[in-house]
């Protein structure tokens, strides 16, 4: 018999962030060794003001995309920005958050088709960790310019605070707040600080069985993939409507985006259901369908693996607005 399970991808998510940071090289301070502190002078023999160097996260997808490179000025980035302000989070109340906010849904009036890179730009990482040591990654989707931005409510609650969002131009935005969320439904709105942002709308109404949809994700830390596929079919589970998805992801992907034919939003990567068993006989054979399911002898090994790849669907992001 078939046995279906459903978990959240962000503890896997968690998990890999993790490896994968490990894969940067590393070395143990000597903490008897006295601090050496260098400071590089200008021309006025003051010390020269601290200036980040220049990264692009994602430019286009013409260019080629370094993950590891990119894992590497996640994890050194978000350490610099909390060590600046360790405080500035304190505030946080997420378990407080309302379940919709009072602002104005973003809602497509049509005006214009955004091209694949515009939508790559209106998808930042999510980065999460203390700043002390190892990160985790996921995703999410801009949709105001102003900073409003949609992911999960996994990735808020699970993952270990501070937060902050790193936009394609390889800048890093603190997590101000959560304005709206709601754990049936696998959704949060996020405010993130800072303004001009590239941002997508959502859609006027949810997609139908069949339609195609695109997505662009981060499984496995692969950053900025493209995936189409379509909607396989809506289905309800823990008190609110999923949709169901051809479209492949994995951990590492939570939150990202998924777009109609339009590429306006419609979804949210939320989780993975799996299941495992074993081939049942044919019941179309007559010798077969003489014998009852008890007497089936079970080894115990699966012959088949099916996922379902379940979204936060737009009836649900849709309900984070009043």
């Amino acid at each position: 018999m078939l046995k279906i399970r459903f978990t959240c991808t962000l503890s896997v998510t968690l998990a890999f962030a993790m490896a994968a940071a490990s894969w940067l090289p590393a070395q143990e301070p000597d903490v008897n060794a006295d601090p050496v502190v260098t400071e590089p002078e200008g021309d006025s023999g003051e010390p020269a003001a601290e200036e980040e160097a220049s990264f692009i996260l994602f430019e286009n997808f013409a260019e080629p995309i370094n993950d590891l490179l990119i894992m590497s000025e996640l994890k050194s980035r978000h350490s610099a920005l909390v060590a600046k302000n360790p405080k500035a989070w304190d505030g946080f109340k997420f378990l407080e958050a309302a379940k919709q906010c009072d602002l104005a849904a973003p809602i497509s009036k049509g005006a214009g088709r955004p091209n694949l890179e515009m939508i790559a730009h209106a998808t930042g990482v999510v980065v999460g960790g203390s700043g002390k040591g190892a990160i985790w990654t996921a995703g999410g989707v801009f949709v105001s310019a102003d900073g409003l931005f949609l992911s999960n409510h996994h990735v808020a609650k699970n993952g270990k605070w501070p937060l902050s969002v790193m936009t394609t131009d390889g800048k890093l935005h603190r997590v101000s707040a959560v304005l709206a969320a709601e754990k049936s439904r696998d959704v949060a709105l996020f405010r993130v600080e800072g303004d001009g942002f590239p941002f997508v709308p959502l859609a006027a109404q949810a997609p139908e069985s069949g339609q195609e949809v695109i997505m662009i994700h981060h499984s496995e830390g692969r950053f900025y993939t493209y995936d189409r596929g379509h909607v396989r079919r809506h289905s309800f589970m823990d008190g609110a409507t999923y949709m169901e998805i051809s479209a492949e992801y994995a951990i590492g992907g939570s939150g990202c985006g998924i777009f109609n034919s339009n590429h306006e939003l419609v979804g949210l990567v939320s989780t993975i259901g799996y299941g495992l068993g074993d081939a049942l006989p044919d019941l179309a054979d007559e010798e077969v369908a003489l014998e009852s399911e008890d007497e089936y002898e079970d080894d115990g090994v699966p012959d088949f693996v099916i996922l379902v790849r379940m979204a936060s669907s737009w009836e649900s992001i849709r309900s984070l607005w009043k």
